[in-house]
């Protein structure tokens, strides 16, 4: 985006989309519309399928839209080609998932530095890159181990650094501290808040738990399919 531009980082506009067929389809997500400028904090909450996930994915460009549009940086994502769509995640979206969907085969650091790595850059340098994004988000000491060598609080935050190791324009988080107990938890949303903060990007975090204890700017209610704003 360019400097003193007023697209907004994410604009979704009359998004639907229904999962299944006949009597057994549900709206996931129901003439939704969502604005949300850079360094903007989004908080949306609802019971477990509510269509939270399925408005991320979306914006993500992993869920095709029945109707609708979603606009990253002004760009319509069903106007690109995966391709295309690929190389604006690595660039300019940050997506943690509730499962973390780290490479267990890889350390930490091989984890964090694959973005990297599949935008072009030389591996040593992206290792030296993630190193350094692994240690600014409290979990340097996990560079070198293996998924399964780390606690559930560890892996959350390796995925956060993976998805912020580039700077980004809109960080997603699903359910980023749901299979965490509320210490660990609360330490994985500070470095998130802090992660997209450094880079000034838009965040959405997704949650059923409306105690979350993140600072925002905007909170949502979602249920239904259906986004109302409070």
């Amino acid at each position: 985006m360019t400097a003193g531009s007023t697209e907004p980082v994410l604009r979704v506009a009359g998004a639907t989309r229904t999962l299944g067929a006949g009597a057994a389809s549900v709206r996931a997500l129901d003439d939704v519309s969502l604005r949300l400028d850079r360094g903007e904090v989004a908080v949306v909450t609802g019971a477990s399928g509510s269509g939270k996930s399925t408005l991320l994915h979306a914006i993500a460009g992993l869920e095709p839209l029945d109707s609708g549009a979603v606009r990253v940086l002004g760009r319509d994502l069903a106007g690109l080609t995966a391709a295309e769509a690929a190389q604006l995640r690595r660039r300019h979206i940050g997506v943690v998932f509730q499962f973390f969907q780290l490479i267990p085969t890889l350390t930490a650091v091989q984890n964090v530095a694959m973005p990297l790595i599949l935008d072009g850059m030389a591996a040593p340098t992206a290792d030296a890159r993630a190193a350094a994004r692994l240690d600014e988000i409290g979990v340097g000491e996990c560079a070198g181990r293996f998924v399964g060598e780390l606690s559930g609080g560890q892996m959350q935050r390796v995925a956060i650094a993976r998805a912020t190791v580039a700077p980004v324009d809109l960080v997603l988080a699903d359910e980023p501290s749901g299979n965490l107990d509320r210490s660990s938890g609360e330490l994985v949303l500070a470095a998130l808040r802090s992660a997209a903060a450094a880079s000034g990007a838009a965040l959405i975090v997704v949650t059923h738990d409306d105690s979350l204890g993140l600072p925002s700017d905007r909170r949502f209610d979602m249920c239904d399919g259906r986004l109302t704003e409070r």
